[in-house]
């Protein structure tokens, strides 16, 4: 509940970014940097924040990221200059864990059998929230007629309160950790990352797992842009596609993942959801009309919402549980890299070349995460 309403934030603000960056001048190069900023933050803070959660507990780390979250949408809510909006996306970027830390709540309590498909439901729930989260967005933007971005962010911003009041009364209180405050040091978290990458498989499915996640958020950096160039698109409009995308998302989660992990082993679904992706991203720029549009960025959502959980469940069964933490917040900063990478070249592509250059590029990219998954990612 906690990490749905957490989302529900972002998903209140974040369609908005691309149109409130161009309010302020912003050009597609610019934009990208945007949204690029919080994932380069993410390389750093999921790992940290999920070694921190391993000695401090879940609870008080989850705790301190919502706490993060609101302070940036209060930032966003009142930003009156491009420099605030990027100041908002940092601070977001550096307490942006809570997914780390409830995939490692997820994985201390659920059996390898049955994480991946509990994995999958922590996904929709946060999906489920940027399926809320935008129309309030868009109410609220548009609210009598006139624009005002400020307002959503200050709704995410009380929207966080709420939440930081529910989880501090619900989730349960953890027993203290005598020893947490002398093993805590920067060499030893050094050295558990190193050994995590160490273990077999592990650094190749974050290789896999980079490249998929790039291209993907070139795509997301850019579609607001590429809507608005093929069909005119405003924040309104750009809305509705986004709840349409969660919605389908979600239920690609819900439905899919857990009965195709049984059914065909989580190895094979992985490289069926990236074949998926690849596939929606090369048909992407042909689409002339809303429902080509709809069907390309339907291969991309479900095949992102196979290929995203089973790595994830993967690495888990790989780290072992005294390393899942560590593990999972490093695949989370290897996810901000991706993105932060992908916004980047994204947004640059997109300006330099044409609108269809990043779907393109995300396509290749993709195609050499399989040819290089296939060699590499044998006998899990």
């Amino acid at each position: 509940m906690s990490v749905w309403l957490d989302h529900i934030g972002f998903g209140i603000v974040i369609p908005l970014l691309p149109f409130y960056a161009e309010s302020f001048g912003a050009s597609p190069t610019v934009i990208g940097m945007l949204i690029g900023l919080y994932s380069l933050m993410q390389l750093f803070s999921p790992a940290l924040w999920g070694s921190l959660s391993d000695y401090i507990g879940r609870r008080l780390a989850l705790l301190l990221n919502i706490a993060g979250t609101g302070l940036s949408f209060l930032l966003f809510g009142l930003a009156q200059s491009l420099w605030m909006l990027f100041a908002a996306r940092a601070l977001s970027g550096a307490t942006g864990a809570s997914i780390v830390i409830a995939q490692s709540y997820i994985a201390d309590i659920t059996t390898p059998e049955n994480r991946a498909s509990r994995l999958g439901f922590l996904e929709a729930a946060v999906i489920l929230g940027f399926i809320l989260g935008p129309v309030v967005g868009s109410a609220l933007a548009g609210r009598g007629g006139a624009v005002n971005f400020g307002s959503p962010g200050l709704a995410a911003a009380l929207l966080s309160l709420f939440t930081f009041c529910l989880a501090f009364i619900a989730l349960p209180k953890q027993k203290s950790r005598p020893s947490r405050l002398t093993k805590w040091n920067t060499q030893a978290l050094l050295t558990n990352l190193v050994g995590v990458l160490q273990r077999p498989m592990v650094g190749q499915l974050m290789v896999v797992a980079f490249c998929a996640m790039s291209a993907l958020v070139a795509c997301q950096a850019t579609i607001a842009l590429w809507c608005e160039y093929r069909f005119g698109w405003g924040f309104k409009e750009f809305s509705y596609f986004i709840i349409f995308s969660g919605l389908l998302s979600a239920c690609a989660q819900i439905a899919l993942t857990g009965p195709l992990t049984r059914w065909f082993g989580e190895v094979n679904i992985l490289f069926a959801g990236l074949v998926g992706m690849g596939l929606g991203l090369l048909l992407l720029p042909f689409s002339t009309s809303l429902p080509l549009l709809l069907g390309a960025m339907a291969f991309v959502i479900c095949g992102q919402a196979l290929s995203s959980p089973t790595n994830t469940s993967l690495l888990c069964q790989l780290a072992g549980v005294k390393q899942q933490g560590k593990t999972l917040g490093l695949a989370q900063s290897v996810a901000g890299l991706a993105s932060f990478t992908g916004a980047i070249w994204g947004g640059f592509m997109f300006e330099a070349i044409g609108p269809g250059a990043p779907y393109w590029g995300g396509a290749l990219l993709i195609l050499g995460a399989i040819a290089f998954g296939k060699r590499q990612i044998t006998g899990v």
